[in-house]
């Protein structure tokens, strides 16, 4: 029935715009007539569609009403912080952020953003960045949050998906410049050769995006968010989100669908092509030189976030559950030791 009532929706639109000639124009009264025809069809679709949200509507019709003080502190958001749900979630490249990105925990701040009032909510950036003059700008005590992925398995879905056309075009375009024709084993021996310089975001570390860095020279490197996601364990995090936000499963409905509904859609355009084309399905079929070398290079990532080498099928606890921001600066801080103590070079590239 949404389906129909959306297209008598449309119908009425054009009938109020396309009167092409002056005989058959409308009259004053049956236009008005039409117009308030169209308004109460869009608010029944909107209103009975999956993810209706009276108080989004709402905020969405007050949103050109916010006071210099709100607009002062709102035009310094980047990516996903929102501040109805006071929640600023880190969107890592290949974790599944994109679901939580376009989930209704961040419309409103979506249509901030088009009104010009804030920067974009998406883009992939640490949590250092976002939480810059917290204080100042009234999220100091927001809930944090991010999702983390296998570093193995995240490399090959990173690079599946810049090899394909299902990136956008400069990023398309950049694959080609330092990828080429290489398959995933090769590139990997040269990025390992080259000391692995800074090339796309989708293969950067994962811990970088989540430290908060140190000011003075006495001071050490803290981890920066309360709540990290696994992938792997998609539900469990997102009930954990939403009770360190006070929402509810309503209110968040969409991320178990559209993340099934994207899995689903991905691994459908694999099938079909990337996916066949690149032998590389698991971290399991990679060349063991491949696997030992992405472990000294995400050397840190395996290591704070507890990951053995190759991803255990059936896993069900998530590291992140039941530990907080100081339990993983500790961590950090033994990974520091134990891996420099084994002369792994984990500092080194991106």
């Amino acid at each position: 029935h949404i389906l129909l009532i959306k297209t008598v929706h449309s119908i009425v639109i054009q009938m109020l715009f396309f009167t092409p000639t002056k005989k058959r124009a409308l009259s004053k009264k049956a236009k008005t007539t039409l117009q308030l025809l169209a308004l109460s069809l869009g608010l029944v679709a909107l209103i009975n569609g999956p993810s209706f949200d009276a108080s989004r509507l709402s905020r969405m019709l007050l949103s050109d009403d916010l006071s210099e003080e709100e607009l002062a502190m709102i035009k310094d958001d980047i990516g996903c912080t929102s501040r109805d749900n006071r929640l600023v979630y880190v969107h890592i490249p290949k974790t599944g952020g994109s679901t939580v990105e376009t989930s209704e925990l961040f419309y409103n701040d979506i249509h901030l953003s088009q009104l010009g009032f804030r920067s974009p909510v998406r883009g992939h950036h640490p949590i250092d960045l976002m939480m810059k003059n917290s204080e100042d700008r009234g999220i100091s005590n927001f809930v944090t949050a991010t999702t983390i992925r296998h570093p193995c398995q995240r490399f090959i879905s990173a690079f599946r998906y810049v090899t394909s056309t299902k990136c956008n075009e400069g990023d398309q375009i950049q694959a080609h410049k330092i990828i080429g024709d290489r398959t995933l084993d090769e590139f990997v021996v040269y990025m390992e050769d080259q000391g692995w310089p800074r090339t796309m975001a989708h293969f950067d570390k994962l811990y970088p995006f989540l430290m908060l860095h140190k000011v003075e020279p006495f001071e050490v490197d803290t981890f920066g968010v309360d709540n990290v996601l696994c992938q792997a364990q998609w539900d469990e995090g997102v009930q954990r989100l939403e009770s360190a936000i006070g929402a509810t499963p309503k209110t968040i409905r969409t991320l178990r669908r559209k993340e099934d509904e994207r899995f689903l859609s991905e691994m459908g355009k694999l099938e079909g092509g990337h996916k066949l084309a690149n032998k590389h399905e698991t971290c399991a079929d990679l060349k063991p030189e491949t696997r030992e070398a992405l472990e000294r290079h995400y050397a840190m990532d395996y290591c704070l976030f507890e990951y053995e080498s190759l991803p255990e099928d059936g896993e069900d606890v998530c590291v992140g559950t039941g530990k907080n921001k100081d339990w993983f600066t500790a961590k950090y801080q033994e990974c520091e030791i134990e891996l420099d103590a084994q002369g792994i070079n984990w500092r080194q590239g991106y």
